[in-house]
């Protein structure tokens, strides 16, 4: 994706960033287990999409996602896809946080 792509998925997207050359975003849970759970949808869908992110939980309650496509070494359209699936996903997960 060029630069003025990039910028304007993170326009839509506020609450990811670019952070080396990667998008980021930390989801917020009320509890552990809805973290947990998450994690295990993001896993299934990047099983389907075959296209896995970088996933760690943090702190109990935060989801951390880096996006970006290994073989190239850089953010692809495959990333901007799998990004709106998870924010979708997210609308609808057990115990997530949201922040304006």
């Amino acid at each position: 994706m060029s630069k003025q792509e990039i910028t304007a998925l993170l326009q839509h997207y506020p609450l990811w960033q670019l952070d080396e050359e990667r998008l980021r975003r930390v989801f917020r849970f009320e509890r552990f287990p809805d973290s947990v759970q998450f994690v295990n949808q993001i896993a299934e869908l990047a099983e389907e999409a075959h296209h896995h992110p970088n996933i760690a939980i943090e702190n109990k309650r935060l989801v951390r996602v880096d996006l970006w496509t290994h073989k190239m070494d850089c953010i692809t359209v495959r990333d901007a896809a799998l990004a709106d699936r998870l924010e979708q996903l997210f609308q609808t997960a057990t115990g997530a946080v949201h922040v304006e």
